[in-house]
């Protein structure tokens, strides 16, 4: 890839940050040509329980669109809120599965699990379209930790490519499982939030309703109208039991 690349730090631990709080942070989490940007950076922490091997799978069968295997919602089961709000890529990134997607409408569109189908990913990518301007994001994280569940107030490490950035911020990503974003604002009533662990960036949270489910974090405003696809890399996938007798 032609783009810049950066690196991440070590995961950070939420205790170290509720003593440093919002604003501009002492150093960074990874390099970048802007050095008065508002990032969060705390102490590293002991690395949290990564993916068993075990529970990693193949790519989706033959002719479906989404990692869950479906050609109509990405998300996990019973997680979209509205069949309207659900979002299928129809031209994903070549080497990439959606594993999550919505419509970002000024209704409840998605509940605060919706993107566990990306759990166990070594890569991770996100975009985002608007109706006027199309791409907005295009945000790829090379070697991720395979968590089975979001780490609360910490980086999930790798390696940072920006094809394209609008909102989203400049390190890699960054999730919290309590609602709150980066400044420890309440970005929604609760449950994971996604985002990149910048002020002032977008964030995602699906646990929010009406248009506040992707927004400017820190007390931003809502992005209505976009459409948020996440992907896994097709390299690191589960594998689904087959009878004996097959």
């Amino acid at each position: 890839m032609s783009s810049r690349h950066f690196t991440a730090p070590a995961a950070a631990v939420f205790a170290a940050a509720m003593a440093i709080g919002c604003g501009t942070a002492p150093g960074r989490a990874g390099s970048t040509s802007d050095p008065s940007a508002d990032v969060v950076l705390i102490e590293p922490a002991p690395p949290l329980r990564s993916v068993p091997d075990s529970t990693l799978r193949v790519a989706a069968g033959a002719g479906a669109v989404c990692f869950n295997e479906s050609t109509t919602d990405c998300n996990q089961p019973g997680t979209t809120l509205s069949a309207s709000s659900a979002w299928v890529d129809p031209e994903p990134p070549s080497g990439f599965s959606q594993c999550a997607g919505f419509i970002n409408t000024d209704g409840d569109d998605v509940s605060a699990g919706f993107l566990d189908g990306c759990l166990g990913a070594t890569s991770l990518r996100i975009r985002v379209f608007s109706r006027k301007s199309g791409l907005e994001e295009d945000i790829v994280v090379v070697g991720t930790t395979r968590f089975e569940a979001w780490p609360n107030f910490n980086y999930l490490s790798g390696e940072l490519s920006q094809e394209k950035r609008t909102n989203w911020g400049d390190t890699t990503f960054f999730t919290t499982t309590d609602g709150r974003d980066a400044c420890m604002n309440a970005a929604a009533p609760g449950g994971t939030t996604f985002g990149s662990g910048n002020k002032g960036v977008a964030v995602i949270a699906g646990a929010n309703t009406g248009a506040d489910e992707y927004r400017i974090n820190c007390e931003g405003p809502p992005l209505p109208g976009r459409r948020i696809g996440l992907y896994r890399r097709n390299d690191a996938v589960r594998v689904r039991a087959v009878p004996a007798d097959d």
